[in-house]
């Protein structure tokens, strides 16, 4: 399985900035381009007088404007060996945001296996003269990981692009750059201005190093040698829609001077320019206006991407920005998975039920939560190995992001948790749909149905694939689960399985699991070649199958199960989108006597009786220990020698096991 890099739609100078109110009637806005050629600007700026360097990353020749050195030689950990990482290769430069943008950036991890210290060096290739003071080094950069948060250093030399070149103190160091609270995954763009006045008159080659020990990915976008910004722009415009035009509005903030005018333009895929005069502003320094351009915004065709250019010119000085639309031709369903390695024997895995529970609450139309149990009787073997999890509770949202049920200080909201990892795959839409139809259920238990998928937006990938998971609720297995929060006196959140809780034992038996994972059909990857390499917009494509509920593991009599179909990117792993259908609510709890036919257990005076064959017998207290054993020979055990309090009896019986909660005094 590989992760995916879905990242936020990033542009040129997302900035955190006071947004001021300022009042219509201080602005006054002049006439369309056609009517204003004279003091408008024909094509959007480029490298020039006022732009010495500019680097977005958007074309794959963006490279070659560095070169790179890996200092450390330290070997990637798996997670950044499947993002692309290697030894030799420190910097990539095709990190993307989500699917409906065509925005690209660059990153450099310090993850290593061992644990090592990152020394990997991003240098400009070619000199950048500086002719005069007035100039400024800008870049974005962010952390990928909220609490693994990458730190590095910038450089300037004035004798060549050698890391031994450069030898004076860094002009720009952070331990820690920042990384948005909204998701785990991603996080908000922070850019940063350094002045090069000391160099003015000189030539100079830039370097950036991450130098962080054991963190994550650093990333860095919009990096840019100009002279001295007057304003910042931030655009408006959607990332996604399925209207044909868009109105062109956006927000232009003062730095340091005030700013009575500026010229706005915009021009779609290199062609149709406009622009509007914008004067009388009066912005003082920290204060914002937003601007919207008469002429809307023509989209291309539905279901791909129009690319467009947005610029201001103030005071001679030009701010750009460069991005692309996503034109859905349908609002695609969009659901949500979460896929959560648990276990009976993980005593902080009922945190995962709690957090379910809360995310089905909220989101009861978005949200899909599978259960894969890992190490006891209810296990899935090709789900749990599949998924790969090797610390539990764990959870993965749409096979992309990694999260826990909580945070730290068990909240259910937060960084890293469930419903962050959710909210931020949520909102990124899917350039298709999954639809189930025509479920039905056969006397032989054979599960038919078809799953209907179409695309809103031109598909990202050739290989497209569906699986299917039978998911169980209200079934209730033998032994029994392991439940650290019964003492969370500080905790209310903990619930019904804290102190004083429904389910507050050390040691529940009896419990109703839900969300529980039976089966994953065909295979976990999906079946491969049931949607064509080229998909059409619009088309719908149906794909029967059937399910054998006799091969699914947790299922019985009286409880609810329901079908999930995962929509999956063969080419990473990630699950596109995806859909649930409820076969049967179920009319109560399930018992897995299959497991146990002709054994019966009862319980009187200290005794405990048994009555037919079973493999042997184990008596437990309620905090996991054995009291007692007992041979298959034994019908009739004797407890009542056991301290007085409660006991789990477990008898191995056919492959399976019969549970009994008993009380001694």
């Amino acid at each position: 399985m590989k992760l995916k890099n879905n990242f936020p739609l990033v542009t040129l100078a997302a900035l955190c900035v006071p947004m001021l109110s300022i009042g219509s009637d201080a602005v006054d806005t002049a006439v369309s381009y056609d009517d204003a050629q004279a003091s408008l600007p024909v094509v959007p700026p480029e490298v020039g007088a006022d732009v010495l360097f500019a680097c977005d990353f958007q074309e794959t020749a963006d490279a070659d404007l560095f070169v790179t050195y890996d200092r450390d030689g330290l070997t990637p950990s798996s997670a950044m060996l499947t993002l692309g990482f290697q030894t030799g290769t420190p910097w990539i430069f095709t990190f993307r945001d989500s699917y409906t943008s065509t925005n690209y950036y660059a990153g450099s991890t310090s993850s290593y296996n061992p644990a090592g210290q990152a020394d990997d060096w991003l240098v400009t290739r070619d000199a950048i003269a500086v002719p005069e003071s007035g100039y400024v080094l800008t870049w974005c950069s962010q952390s990928l990981d909220t609490q693994l948060r990458d730190g590095f250093s910038v450089y300037v030399s004035t004798t060549g692009n050698q890391p031994e070149n450069f030898t004076d103190a860094p002009v720009f160091t952070i331990e820690e750059e920042e990384s948005g609270l909204t998701t785990n995954a991603d996080g908000e763009w922070v850019e940063h201005t350094v002045s090069l006045d000391d160099y003015a008159g000189q030539d100079i080659w830039i370097a950036f190093v991450n130098d962080s020990y054991d963190k994550n990915v650093l990333l860095l976008d919009d990096i840019s040698v100009l002279r001295r910004r007057v304003v910042t722009l931030t655009s408006l415009l959607p990332a996604a829609t399925t209207d044909d035009e868009v109105t062109v509005t956006a927000t232009v903030t003062a730095i340091d001077d005030v700013v009575d005018s500026f010229n706005a333009y915009f021009m779609v895929d290199d062609d149709n320019q406009y622009g509007e005069a914008f004067t009388g502003l009066d912005l003082q320094p920290g204060e914002s206006y937003t601007f919207t351009i008469t002429q809307p915004m023509a989209l291309g065709e539905a279901g791909g991407y129009t690319s467009y250019q947005l610029w201001v010119e103030c005071a001679g000085v030009n701010e750009v920005i460069t991005d692309s639309i996503a034109h859905y031709a349908f609002e695609p369903q969009h659901k949500v998975v979460i896929e959560e390695g648990t276990g009976q024997w993980c005593g902080w895995c009922p945190m995962g039920i709690l957090s379910f529970e809360y995310l089905k609450e909220q989101y009861p139309d978005q949200f899909i939560g599978i259960a894969v149990h890992n190490d006891d009787v209810m296990t899935v073997t090709e789900y749990d190995r599949g998924l790969g999890f090797t610390t539990f509770p764990m959870g993965i949202a749409n096979r992309t992001v990694l999260c826990q049920p909580m945070t730290a200080a068990y909240a259910l909201t937060g960084a890293g948790t469930f419903a962050d990892a959710f909210l931020a795959q949520l909102a990124l839409v899917p350039e298709a749909e999954v639809r189930l139809t025509g479920v039905t259920m056969g006397a032989d238990s054979v599960l038919t149905f078809t799953s209907q998928t179409r695309f809103a937006l031109d598909a990202v990938s050739e290989d497209y694939r569906l699986a299917y998971v039978v998911m169980s609720n209200g079934f209730v297995a033998s032994g029994f689960q392991v439940n650290y929060l019964y003492n969370g006196n500080d905790y209310p959140i903990f619930g019904k399985f804290g102190p004083g809780g429904e389910w507050g034992q050390q040691a529940i038996v009896g419990y109703p699991y839900d969300d529980v994972a039976c089966c994953i059909e065909p295979s976990f990857d999906g079946a491969a070649g049931v949607i064509p390499a080229s998909p059409v917009v619009g088309e719908t494509y149906a794909h029967e199958f059937s399910i054998d509920l006799s091969q699914c593991r947790n299922i019985a009599e009286g409880v609810g199960l329901e079908l999930v179909a995962l929509l999956i990117d063969g080419t990473d792993g990630s699950v596109v989108n995806a859909d649930k259908y409820v076969i049967s609510s179920g009319s109560g709890s399930g018992i897995e006597d299959q497991y146990s036919d002709g054994l019966t257990l009862s319980y009187a005076a200290g005794h405990l009786t048994l009555s037919g064959p079973h493999d042997g017998i184990t008596v437990y207290t309620t905090g996991g220990m054995v009291a007692m054993t007992a041979g298959s020979m034994v019908s009739d055990l004797d407890l009542s020698s056991l301290a007085d309090g409660i006991y789990i009896v477990s008898v191995a019986s056919d492959g399976g096991r019969k549970v009994m909660k008993v009380v001694v005094d």
